[in-house]
């Protein structure tokens, strides 16, 4: 939107190429991109060839004003889409379930991951990370900022297949908790707490990586080595920035950890150093 408005308030040629050339990039990502849905790139495009048709018939600072006044609303739309998702989450979050020999265990929620989806303020991939006394968990969702003009089933259907998979290199099994037309839950992953508590009291460089993962999971990899990752970024079947292969026993620190706390440590604060 704040294209238009400066093309319409520049006269040098070199730079309303410069700005033509760059508003075309982004209408060209937003088909290019798989993680944009095609209603959306439509939207984008619709949109931009609606804003040069109306730029130049307006003077300067009505343009100016326009290009502002476009800015904010989607910037307010994405906001209010992103606080709304997350407060049908937390509504609808499961906190209970049957474990073994009957009995219940209670989860809180210890942190909610929400990200807009590309270019649509309705939808939003979800990530929650429960902690009980015993077990730690994480679990996907698509959720709608608006279930009555748009559901979250038809956000899951229309998002990229590497939001909807669960995780790249994590085994993760499907979330059992009721969908509605609010939230549309995904994959879940359950393990003891105590796990990772003793994957980084016997190796140094997994308690380094627990400065940064803030939805970190782990498997194993071999009989001496564990794989390690953060859920928001496991996308990537191949190598990636936020996925190590450690061993499970470090035999000396070469590094010295960043001195801030853990983003997990309302999980483990055992291990708070």
């Amino acid at each position: 939107m704040a294209i238009p408005a400066l093309l319409r308030n520049t006269a040098c040629r070199t730079t309303r190429i410069a700005l033509m050339t760059l508003l075309a990039i982004g209408i060209g990502l937003s088909w290019a991109v798989p993680q944009v849905p095609a209603a959306a790139a439509v939207t984008v495009t619709l949109g931009a060839a609606v804003w040069l048709t109306l730029a130049p018939r307006r003077t300067p600072a009505v343009a100016v004003g326009a290009g502002i006044g476009g800015w904010m609303a989607v910037t307010g739309c994405f906001a209010l889409g992103t606080g709304l998702a997350r407060s049908h989450v937390r509504r609808e979050a499961p906190f209970d379930q049957a474990t073994g020999a009957g009995r219940r265990d209670t989860f809180a929620l210890r942190d909610l991951i929400v990200s807009a989806s590309p270019a649509n303020p309705l939808c939003a991939r979800v990530i929650t990370i429960d902690a009980s006394a015993e077990r730690y968990r994480l679990t996907t969702a698509w959720a709608s900022a608006a279930p009555t003009l748009l559901s979250a089933a038809w956000c899951a259907r229309a998002a990229h297949a590497d939001t909807t998979a669960g995780a790249q290199h994590l085994s993760m099994r499907r979330a059992t908790a009721p969908v509605s037309a609010a939230v549309h839950w995904g994959w879940t992953w359950d393990v003891p707490r105590a796990e990772l508590v003793a994957l980084a009291r016997s190796g140094c460089d997994v308690a380094g990586w627990l400065r940064f993962a803030r939805a970190p999971f782990w498997t194993a990899h071999g009989a001496d080595s564990v794989a390690v990752g953060d859920l928001r970024y496991d996308r990537d079947r191949g190598v990636s920035v936020a996925r190590f292969t450690f061993a499970r026993q470090s035999a000396h620190c070469a590094v010295t950890p960043p001195s801030w706390l853990p983003p997990r440590r309302d999980v483990w604060p055992e291990l708070e150093m």
